[in-house]
């Protein structure tokens, strides 16, 4: 999910943006214990689920494909939301949040959402007003603005105070460096013209001066995935659903959930040594 400034609901569509924003703070509403979400967001969510009395499962999986970072989808009264494993961290949390926004839609209007992708388009593809929302409902949901103004309580004006604002974002709220200039965009933190900026020179000028203020090692403790990462519970649970299902045959479920068996034994076997 290449995120362009111009793509922006907040460039966009500032009325729509702020309506978004707003949904986003009411959802933070219903559960205030979980106001710092970045490391948490799955149990936020499964909650919010539970609270509406629906069924959702969040899935953790590898996708062998690092351009997809998610999926929306239901099926037989059950919602899913699955994520790549094999993305970075702050990736995965932009993907949860961004579904979650599909989620939420769907049962407000109370009908059967259509599977959504979310890909990585490299900004050769313009987003749906759906996946703007989703994006701009995202960002507002893992970096709320009051939370962002205790952090940054004077003006950011020179070049160091922006990397360092930039930095402060993605360590505290779990997000990816893309995401962090938007926001700060967003909330009157940085001009059109220095966000655009720090946009497009990421690979040139502003890595340089990135790199001299130790971004490199900083971006590093977010920026990668759990190396082939995957929940045995949900990935059992999800087995057992596809046989009864009947979505695939019970000799391969059966040989599935040995493997499953296989790989926890490997690991308790690791642990014991």
């Amino acid at each position: 999910m290449a995120i362009q400034l111009s793509e922006c609901l907040f460039s966009k569509d500032y009325k729509s943006f702020k309506e978004i924003e707003n949904k986003a703070n009411n959802v933070l509403l219903t559960a205030p214990m979980f106001r710092l979400i970045g490391s948490n967001l799955k149990a936020f969510i499964k909650n919010y689920a539970t609270q509406h009395g629906v069924h959702l499962k969040i899935l953790y999986l590898p996708f062998n494909d690092e351009q997809v970072w998610g999926l929306f989808y239901q099926r037989n009264g059950i919602y899913f939301i699955v994520i790549n494993s094999e993305i970075s961290i702050n990736k995965q949390n932009v993907a949860l949040a961004h579904e979650f926004y599909h989620f939420i839609v769907a049962l407000e209007e109370d009908f059967v959402y259509a599977m959504d992708i979310l890909k990585d388009i490299g900004g050769k593809v313009q987003l749906s007003l759906e996946d703007q929302k989703a994006n701009a409902f995202s960002s507002c949901l893992l970096m709320p603005a009051d939370l962002i103004n205790l952090v940054f309580t004077k003006e950011i004006s020179t070049l160091e105070e922006k990397i360092v604002s930039i930095k402060a974002l993605m360590d505290i709220f779990v997000v990816p460096y893309k995401t962090a200039v938007i926001r700060l965009y967003e909330l009157g933190k940085l001009t059109f013209e220095d966000a655009q900026e720090f946009i497009k020179s990421i690979n040139s000028k502003t890595r340089n001066d990135l790199e001299k203020l130790n971004f490199a090692h900083h971006r590093s403790r977010w920026e990668h995935p759990i190396k082939n990462y995957v929940d045995l519970d949900d990935l059992s649970e999800l087995i057992n659903e596809n046989e009864n299902y009947e979505f695939i045959s019970s000799n391969k479920a059966s040989r599935c959930k040995n493997k499953v068996e296989e790989i926890i034994q490997k690991l308790l076997k690791k642990e014991n040594d």
